[in-house]
């Protein structure tokens, strides 16, 4: 990616930032239902077998009714974990929200990890 490139997605994630924060909780938790309806409504979606999400943090799109959607469809769901010795990404497979941490982290303990092979 270029330099200009990455400094126009960074004034874009700034400003979407200021605009999702600026919205009142109603308008926001209407977003995130309208979004989630949109997702679990798609053909591709639906038609998935394993997907591939976040835990949403507070300044994000919620994705929580989409995770729960994912787990009672019985579809895989992998979720990302940072490294951040190697600033990788690792890739966990959860079977239950309740495998999550009170603070929506992934508890890798109990989190099978998803081989990029």
């Amino acid at each position: 990616m270029s330099t200009e490139t990455g400094m126009e997605k960074q004034a874009m994630r700034r400003e979407m930032l200021e605009l999702r924060r600026s919205m009142s909780f109603e308008q926001r938790d209407a977003a995130d239902a309208a979004i989630a309806k949109a997702v679990l409504a798609h053909p591709v979606f639906r038609a998935a077998k394993q997907i591939f999400a976040y835990v949403s943090m507070p300044h994000e799109v919620g994705t929580r009714a989409i995770l729960e959607a994912v787990l009672a469809d019985g579809k895989a769901l992998g979720l990302p974990v940072c490294d951040t010795e190697t600033s990788g990404m690792q890739f966990y497979r959860l079977d239950a929200l309740s495998e999550l941490k009170a603070d929506g982290t992934i508890d890798e303990i109990v989190a099978k990890y998803i081989s990029a092979e």
